[in-house]
Parts: structure tokens; C-alpha cells; sequence
């Protein structure tokens, strides 16, 4: 009898557990459905695709010999590596699911993933990268306009700042 006892009671302390489980566990698969309607991977690897371009572009304004391209375009290739290993999709994917369920409830989730697979959604997904490269030319229309100030008033904060500390040191008892 107290066996009995001993075994209803740990069932009954362990099924809500299972509950709980299974109800992260089907928040969590809601949170990898949004990440992949949006095509998370996929951009991932844009990224780094854009990244290398860049990079090549870079490379190739510094008018560099033949053999320091080919050093180059070695290391590009090994850093390209490095990123796809140490924070590729499969590295990162639990952090972002993680970030979703943290942000979204699983009905939430479960809207949002239909909306990214609905017409309009597809089409957000579509254009997301050259949105994203508008909002990039917007904000570097803008700072533009700004760096030159914010390296004036950098210069003059340096200034200031050293000039301060010179005073205080010559008022500073010995």
C-alpha cells in the first residue's frame, strides 16, 4: 500500500512536468516554423555570401599584385569557413528559437508562420534583402552628412577632455 502511495504520488508530481515539457517543446517547434517560413538559413547565408563580396570588392580597390590576391582570396575563403562553422545556421538556430519563444507566445508564433507562408508573407521574405540594402544607402545618405560633425565635436571633446586633465594636474598638491 504505501508503494501505491509512493508511485500515484510521484505520477502525480511528474505529469504536470510532462505538461510542461511538451507544451515548450510545441512552443519551441512554433518558433522554428517562423524562423523557417522566414527563411532564416537562407539569409543567414546571404549574409555571409555579402559579406565576401564585399570583402573581394574591397580587395580589389587596394590594386594588389596577383600573389597577394591569391593570399587573400585564401583567407577570405578560411574566414568564410570559420563563419559557417562557428556561427552558421545550425551553431545559432536554438538562440533565435529561444529569442522568438521568449518574445511570442506559441498562438503567436503559430499566426506569424502562417502569415509568412501566406502570399504576402512569401513576398515580404522575398523582398526583405533589398529593403534591408535601401535602409543600409538611406542611413549612409544620411551619416554622410553627419560624420564630418561627429569628428569635429570628437576632436573637440579630445581636446577639452586633455585640457581638463592638464588642469588638474597642476592643481594637484605635490
Amino acid at each position: 500500500m504505501r508503494r501505491l502511495s509512493i508511485v500515484l504520488c510521484s505520477t502525480a508530481l511528474l505529469l504536470p512536468a510532462a505538461n510542461v515539457t511538451a507544451q515548450d517543446e510545441a512552443h519551441r517547434q512554433a518558433a522554428l516554423a517562423v524562423l523557417e517560413a522566414q527563411g532564416a538559413s537562407r539569409a543567414l547565408e546571404q549574409l555571409y555570401e555579402q559579406a565576401r563580396r564585399v570583402m573581394r570588392t574591397n580587395m580589389g580597390q587596394l590594386q594588389s599584385s596577383p600573389e597577394r590576391k591569391t593570399i587573400a582570396e585564401h583567407y577570405m575563403d578560411k574566414l568564410a569557413g570559420v563563419l559557417r562553422s562557428e556561427i552558421g545556421w545550425n551553431q545559432v538556430r536554438d538562440d533565435y528559437v529561444a529569442l522568438y519563444m521568449n518574445h511570442y507566445a506559441k498562438e503567436e508564433l503559430a499566426e506569424l508562420a502562417a502569415f509568412y507562408r501566406s502570399p504576402i508573407g512569401l513576398k515580404m521574405v522575398e523582398r526583405t534583402p533589398q529593403l534591408l540594402q535601401g535602409s543600409v544607402k538611406i542611413t549612409e545618405k544620411y551619416l554622410g552628412r553627419v560624420l564630418p560633425l561627429v569628428s569635429e565635436l570628437s576632436l573637440r571633446m579630445s581636446e577639452e577632455l586633455k585640457a581638463a586633465r592638464e588642469k588638474e594636474s597642476i592643481n594637484e598638491p605635490d
